[in-house]
């Protein structure tokens, strides 16, 4: 063999050499990064909150999500020594969610889902319903809401089924309704002919209900149902009646029946609630009843505005009611234990600084969603009910703080849907004199301009100018 020869493979094997022992740095460095990631991970407790504004906290978003917020409390911070943080993810039905939440590729330790009370609102403010005639009878009614109701079981469970597929566990609640005390949208009849029949007895009933007489009311009640078995407000207001005579049980019975019949609904229905259940028992996974948690704390055992701000947003007590239940929940799947044994509101107050600027802004949001909640009926008793609840969280908010721009905005705009003009354009003025510039950016918002058209007032800006 020539020295050539020699040479050419002595340059081969170096070469070979060289190229290994960059092969070997190269794992080595990959690899101390790929565990510098993993590490980086188990520094991280990943909780995935999959839900709409009830899971976020409305109207007191601590953080992400205020469930989320309250079960970090809980556990101080973290779980198993790692930092616990919460993923909201947030859209407003439950197929949305569900869309979003697989699309994220990190893994989390544990998923929440608690979602429902949305699934009808893409048919808002006139669900099934095209004309004030239409609001009272739709044929295909019933047909639509299974519709929508299958649309969101199938979507749930899709969900479901992605995480558990992950081996990550997943608890999965029962949705909370304002039942007693939120009134139906809308009330349907099966017949249009008995429309006359139904407004009459109603009337017959409201007197002997103003009378005192509450057993005869309940009678007539009772009656209508015989003759319009899904007329939601009979419900309603027989359960009134029940609940006055001390029957809670049939009360209760009743108010789920006058939700779930509203014909404009925003709130989850009984059968969303009894699918959730079964699906958790046939997927084995972890079941919170956030119903029975919030039924257990009421005097009565029934949820109205005692636990609740609206239809479906829970007051701070219930709010930590339920997270204290998921909490509970994640102590038995981690078999750990919370660092704060029990809360109280003025705990989780001082501990969130919820002081006098959170309380206006909650008041203002709440009343804020009082009028957009009136937009949503065409029975003008439900419309006056709502915005009176919304005139009642703007009256404290004034309390707290007079000058506050968004409030006086606020305030103008439900003395607009009052049909109020001359008040609308009062507390509009004090707003545009306390923040012109906040002003100007709310009422470009379509909603506001329709409004304020429905008084007669199509350029708002102009005449605040000319009055300013």
């Amino acid at each position: 063999m020539s020295q050539g020869d020699y040479k050419d493979k002595y340059m081969k094997k170096n070469k070979i050499t060289i190229l290994f022992i960059v092969a070997v740095f190269t794992t080595l460095y990959f690899s101390e990064c790929l565990a510098k990631d993993n590490q980086d991970n188990r520094d991280e407790f990943k909780i995935y909150f999959l839900g709409a504004s009830t899971a976020e906290g409305f109207p007191y978003f601590l953080g992400d999500s205020t469930i989320g917020s309250l079960i970090s409390y809980f556990f101080n911070g973290e779980i198993k020594g790692r930092k616990i943080k919460i993923k909201f993810v947030k859209e407003r039905c439950a197929s949305n969610i569900v869309k979003e939440a697989i699309k994220i590729k990190d893994e989390a330790d544990l998923v929440l889902i608690y979602s429902g009370h949305n699934e009808f609102l893409r048919y808002l403010p006139n669900p099934f319903c095209n004309s004030k005639e239409e609001a009272v009878y739709y044929p295909n009614f019933e047909k639509k809401k299974e519709l929508v109701l299958k649309e969101y079981e199938n979507a749930i469970e899709k969900g479901v089924i992605h995480f558990k597929n992950n081996h990550t566990p997943i608890i999965l609640s029962s949705v909370v309704a304002n039942i007693s005390d939120f009134v139906p949208s809308r009330s349907m009849l099966i017949n249009p002919d008995n429309r006359y029949v139904v407004d009459s007895l109603m009337g017959f009933a409201e007197k002997s209900f103003n009378s005192n007489n509450i057993s005869d009311a309940l009678s007539i009640y009772k009656k209508i149902i015989t003759i319009e078995p899904k007329f939601a407000l009979a419900y309603m207001k027989a359960a009134d009646c029940f609940r006055l005579l001390g029957d809670f049980r049939n009360a209760k019975i009743f108010y789920q029946k006058a939700s779930d019949y509203d014909g404009s609904p925003i709130r989850a229905m009984e059968k969303q609630n009894q699918y959730l259940r079964k699906l958790a028992e046939k997927e084995n996974i972890y079941f919170l009843d956030a119903v029975k948690i919030l039924e257990d704390i009421s005097e009565d055992g029934l949820i109205g505005y005692n636990l609740m701000w609206d239809n479906c947003h829970p007051r701070l007590k219930a709010y930590i009611a339920i997270a204290f239940g998921f909490v509970k929940q994640i102590e038995n799947i981690f078999e750990i234990e919370r660092y704060r044994k029990s809360a109280t509101v003025e705990d989780v107050k001082d501990f969130f600084y919820i002081g006098l600027k959170s309380e206006l802004e909650i008041l203002e949001t709440t009343g804020s969603y009082y009028c957009r909640a009136a937009l949503l009926t065409e029975d003008s008793n439900c419309r006056d009910n709502r915005l009176t609840k919304a005139e009642v969280c703007f009256n404290t908010a004034l309390e707290i703080n007079p000058d506050n721009s968004q409030l006086l905005g606020s305030i103008a705009i439900y003395h607009a849907l009052r049909k109020d003009k001359i008040k609308s354009i009062i507390f509009w003025l004090k707003a545009f004199n306390k923040d012109p510039k906040e002003v100007k950016k709310r009422i470009r918002n379509r909603k506001v301009k329709t409004i304020m058209e429905g008084v007669g007032i199509k350029n708002l800006l102009v005449l605040l100018e000319k009055c300013n």
